[in-house]
């Protein structure tokens, strides 16, 4: 199979998989969705099941955010990626931002507007993230929703299955300490604050 005839596939499948995700968040009653590179333990390394992002954009390094609109679509990455980014999106789909010089939510502020609906992931999000992007959805009379079911998952058919091996302890050499002294210490905290939990 040559390049050409690869390339033009990809390029295919990710405008299929954009169309399929709009149509999705047509029928949530939504008009954009977030999609981050993030697991729900908020990890940096995500097991390939949780890889949404490159399912969606074709970008397949550690960090970066995209935010999908019915009519238009952004890939925010930091300057580790601007070269890789370029290389593995396409524009035609995608404007490309550095999220440092072009925040999502400021881009969000940009593209929506009184009565439309943002809709994100909430496993996916931090508490931070989340402030953020309501604060500029409500500045231009928009609305941040979570949504119960991750679209990106409903349409990702072929999607692999979560590890499933068994937690194991850390050894202490590498943890610094055990199990039982992190919770004792997790206890006095408590205690002095005068918390339950």
């Amino acid at each position: 199979m040559s390049d050409d005839f690869a390339e033009h596939n990809d390029r295919k499948e990710r405008k299929e998989r954009l169309a399929g995700l709009r149509a999705a968040l047509l029928g949530a009653g939504v008009d954009g969705f977030i999609v981050p590179h993030a697991d729900e333990y908020q990890g940096e390394y995500l097991a390939p099941y949780a890889e949404r992002l490159r399912w969606v954009t074709g970008f397949s390094g550690s960090a970066g955010i995209a935010v999908i609109l019915s009519d238009a679509a952004a890939l925010f990455v930091d300057g580790r990626y601007t070269i890789q980014a370029r290389q593995q999106v396409d524009t035609e789909f995608f404007t490309l931002h550095n999220v440092i010089e072009h925040p999502p939510a400021g881009w969000c502020k940009a593209h929506l507007g009184p009565g439309r609906k943002l809709a994100y992931d909430p496993w996916l999000h931090t508490g931070a993230q989340v402030k953020d992007l309501k604060v500029a959805c409500e500045t231009v009379g928009a609305r941040l929703v979570a949504l119960e079911r991750n679209p990106v998952d409903e349409l990702w058919h072929d999607r692999p299955t979560p590890p499933s091996a068994m937690a194991i302890p850390h050894p202490v050499e590498f943890a610094g300490q055990s199990a039982e002294e992190k919770m004792a210490m997790l206890d006095q905290s408590l205690e002095e604050a005068k918390a339950d939990a």
